[in-house]
């Protein structure tokens, strides 16, 4: 399952290549945030980072969702099915060589090997610890009040009795 993620969050990558609806576009971000939150969540151990995360994540998305919906609240959505199965077909190749566990013999190269050897993260550790030390306090600290300042500064600008973003016709 942990060897899973990533090539999940790589065929999701590829898929949203190849699509053009804004509606699915943002479903495909939606899963792609929650593979990186659990992805971080396996690889940190610290649920309130991920889920931080996720939350700022999904206000993002939510607004977003909210302005496409008013563009392109009738648009036909149109899946290329050839284009799916053939980076589906590419996810399935590249998990099996991936995954050591399945015997099937690949004849790769040594750039490749390599290559594999590198992306494989179970033995990289990464710390967001650090992000929070006694050294860079007082710049997340700065960043903090500003980002509120701005979001006090927005809501005082933003004028409530305009209506809503669409306009009932």
């Amino acid at each position: 399952m942990f060897k899973l993620i990533p090539l999940l969050m790589t065929y999701l990558s590829v898929v949203a290549l190849f699509i053009w609806n804004p509606l699915i576009m943002g479903i495909t971000i939606i899963l792609q945030t929650i593979l990186i939150c659990s992805y971080n969540n396996f690889m940190n151990n610290m649920p309130w980072f991920s889920y931080i995360l996720m939350l700022v994540f999904l206000g993002g998305i939510l607004i977003l969702f909210a302005y496409m919906t008013i563009i392109a609240s009738n648009s036909i959505i149109n899946i290329k099915i050839n284009l799916l199965i053939m980076s589906l077909v590419i996810f399935i190749i590249l998990f099996f060589m991936y995954n050591p566990q399945i015997n099937i013999q690949f004849n790769l190269n040594n750039e490749l090997k390599s290559l594999l050897n590198t992306i494989n993260l179970n033995k990289m550790k990464f710390n967001i610890n650090k992000l929070f030390n006694n050294y860079t306090y007082l710049i997340n600290l700065i960043l903090m009040n500003y980002l509120f300042l701005m979001l006090i500064t927005s809501n005082k600008i933003t004028n409530i009795f305009q209506g809503p973003l669409r306009s009932l016709n």
